[in-house]
Parts: C-alpha cells; sequence; structure tokens
C-alpha cells in the first residue's frame, strides 16, 4: 500500500493550460497573482473604463446617474471579481486537495493508471480550455447583444445613465463591453466546474478509496474534497444576489411590475424562471463536484462493512463447532467483540466529503439571496407608508 501511495503523490495534471485567462493572471515570472491583484486586473478591466467614459462622454444629466446604480456597483465591485478569483485558484484549490488526500493515503492510484489520467486530462485540458474560450466569446456577444436590445427598443423610455431614452451613450457602448466581459468570464467559469468534476470522477473510477475511521476531519479524511463543491456555492451565491439586486433595481427604479402587460411582464417572469433555478439547482452545484467521490465512498464502506462481516461469520462458524465440546475461551469472546466494535465504527463512517460545518456554510450561501431579495422587498415596501 506504502508503494502505491507513493506513486499516486505523484499524480498532477495543470488544468491551466492554454487557458487565456490564467495566463493573464500570472505576472511575468509565471507566478500566479495575488488575490489582490486579480481583483485590480478585475476592476480595472470593467469598471474603470466605465468610470472614464461617463465622466468624458455625453454631458447629459440622467435622473439615474451612474454612481447610484447599484446592479452597476454589484456587478463589478462583487459578483465578478468574486467569479474571476474562484477561477484564478481552481487549478491551485484542485490540486492542494488532492495532494493532501493522496498525502494520507486516502486516494490510491496505481502506478500504471496515474501515467494513462496524466496524458488523458492534460490534452483534455487544453481541447476545453480553447474551447471554453471560443465559447466564452459567443456567450458574451449574445448578452451584450440582448441588453443592446433591451433598452434601445423594448425599454427606450427608461432614463438610464447609459442610454437615456434608448439612445446609447459612449458610456453605454463601454458597458455593453463590460457585459461581455463578465458573461464571458461566467462561461469560462461554467466550463471549468463541469471539466474538474468530469475529472475527478475519472480519478475515483480507477482509484481505491481508503477511508479512515474517526478522521479529525469527520469524513473519513475528504473534507478538502467537500472544500471544492463550496467553492462553486460562493460563486452561485454572489451570482443570484447580482439577480436580486437587478430585480429591484428594475422594479423600484425603472417601475417594472408583473401586473403591466407586454414585455415588462416578460422581463418579470424571466427573472421569476431565474429566482426558481437558483433554488432548485443550487444544491446541484454544490453536489456537483462530490458526486463521484459520494459513490467511492459508499463502495469503500460497503467493502469495509463485507470484510468486517466475512471474518464475523467465521468466528461464528468456529463458534457452532466448539460449543458441543464446551471449549469457547475468553479469548473468542473478545475476538468477536472486538469485530462487532469494528463494524459498529465503519458504520459511522460517512458517504459524502463534506462535514456538517462544510454543510453549514452552504446552508448560509445558499440563502443569502433569498434572504437579501425579501429583506429588500419588505423594506421598500415598508418604506412605501413612511
Amino acid at each position: 500500500m506504502t508503494t502505491t501511495g507513493s506513486a499516486a503523490e505523484q499524480f498532477f495534471v495543470d488544468t491551466t493550460e492554454w487557458s487565456f485567462l490564467h495566463a493573464l493572471l500570472r505576472d511575468r515570472t509565471g507566478k500566479q497573482r495575488s488575490r489582490v491583484g486579480a481583483y485590480l486586473v478585475a476592476i480595472l478591466l470593467t469598471y474603470a473604463p466605465l468610470v472614464i467614459a461617463v465622466l468624458g462622454g455625453d454631458r447629459d444629466a440622467p435622473s439615474f446617474s451612474f454612481f447610484a446604480d447599484p446592479n452597476v456597483l454589484c456587478m463589478f465591485f462583487v459578483t465578478l471579481p468574486t467569479i474571476l478569483l474562484l477561477t484564478a485558484t481552481d487549478d491551485r484549490a484542485l490540486q492542494d486537495a488532492l495532494k493532501r488526500i493522496q498525502r494520507d493515503g486516502i486516494l490510491v492510484l496505481p502506478d500504471v493508471k496515474t501515467g494513462q489520467l496524466q496524458l488523458r486530462w492534460r490534452a483534455r485540458f487544453r481541447l476545453l480550455n480553447v474551447t471554453g474560450a471560443g465559447l466564452a466569446v459567443v456567450t458574451g456577444a449574445a448578452a451584450a447583444d440582448g441588453v443592446y436590445h433591451v433598452f434601445a427598443r423594448h425599454y427606450a423610455a427608461f432614463t438610464w445613465w447609459a442610454a437615456p431614452n434608448g439612445r446609447f451613450l459612449p458610456s453605454g457602448y463601454m458597458f455593453l463591453f463590460s457585459v461581455l466581459l463578465f458573461f464571458a468570464l461566467v462561461a469560462i467559469y461554467l466550463v471549468r466546474v463541469g471539466s474538474l468534476s468530469l475529472l475527478l470522477r475519472d480519478i475515483v473510477e480507477h482509484a481505491e478509496l481508503h477511508m479512515l475511521p474517526g478522521h479529525p476531519d469527520r469524513c473519513g479524511g475528504l473534507r478538502p474534497i467537500g472544500r471544492l463543491g463550496l467553492r462553486n456555492q460562493y460563486a452561485l451565491t454572489v451570482s443570484g444576489f447580482n439577480v436580486a439586486v437587478l430585480a429591484l433595481e428594475f422594479h423600484y427604479l425603472f417601475h417594472v411590475d408583473f401586473d403591466q402587460p407586454g414585455d415588462a411582464r416578460s422581463l418579470v417572469v424571466l427573472f421569476a424562471i431565474v429566482a426558481m433555478a437558483y433554488v432548485l439547482f443550487a444544491p446541484v452545484v454544490f453536489l456537483g463536484p462530490l458526486l463521484a467521490f459520494r459513490d467511492g465512498m459508499k463502495r469503500a464502506k460497503d467493502q469495509l462493512m463485507s470484510e468486517v462481516a466475512q471474518r464475523l461469520r467465521l468466528e461464528l462458524q468456529r463458534f457452532r463447532e466448539q460449543v458441543p465440546d464446551g471449549t469457547i475461551t475468553k479469548e473468542d469472546e473478545d475476538r468477536v467483540d472486538r469485530l462487532r466494535k469494528v463494524g459498529r465504527i465503519i458504520e459511522e463512517l460517512p458517504v459524502w466529503p463534506f462535514d456538517a460545518s462544510t454543510l453549514r456554510r452552504f446552508i448560509t450561501a445558499y440563502a443569502i439571496p433569498i434572504a437579501g431579495g425579501l429583506l429588500a422587498n419588505l423594506a421598500a415596501t415598508l418604506l412605501k407608508h413612511f
């Protein structure tokens, strides 16, 4: 087992090859930028050009100014930087998690499988990163085009800083470019989340899991994998909160109500669909990278239980043979008692790679957009009566 584990510790796949985004977030020496550096990159690519365009553009003064736009502030100061940071550090988080569970002997890969997986997934991630970049451009362009048509045609009567009365200012076109970057980043993030989940599934299918009963992390040694799922929920949380802010902006600042006919109602229905999708699919996003390990943990637990059961069966068979002679000793009874205790310990092994604290963090992050939207709606309703 030690030899196999040593081979497993050498398993490494660089998931960032041919990734333009990860190359952008490295300095001249190839070292990953700090979190502050990545945050500044996000601001310099989106919000800073917007400020320059607003201050140096058309002098028209819409009643709803740029600096008071809650959606823009949330979108480019919170949501985009968070997704960028999570994308920039996803490879390091994956490698740290795999390294830890291999070092502890939890995940064991045969030497031949290690080499095969490395070669296969190195080629796959090159293709996925290039494909993801192309998909990002298409997604971002489609999103920018959709925003343009919303404000240039369907809601031209809105007094909006970027396109008052449907006429886009230079700042409006810069906003469309920022929207393109935002949704391009979202597309890259989703491609990488799916790719990393498939990688983990492939690893588990070819590896052995040796969970440790009584491990301090209360996950049999696999809590680092559970943290990967929690990262996905953080991205979904900030995105859900941003959608809630956008919906409230349309309702209270643009006065879009559900009882309005035509396009307004369609927009509200769209927000309702997005909210329902968040409620239903947020748990799936959290559990996505963990499903493969759940199957592996169940197999490992069943195997351990089977081994104990078979050993207990042999002991009981020997008891039956000794009963007529009355030769059962105290040592025989202790042996059976130890097997029963081992069985109870194995029964307590988890089948999900997360503990109660990780689950509480997920529930908290999951509830933030819902609670935030409800509280903002309640506060706005109360203000109308005072």
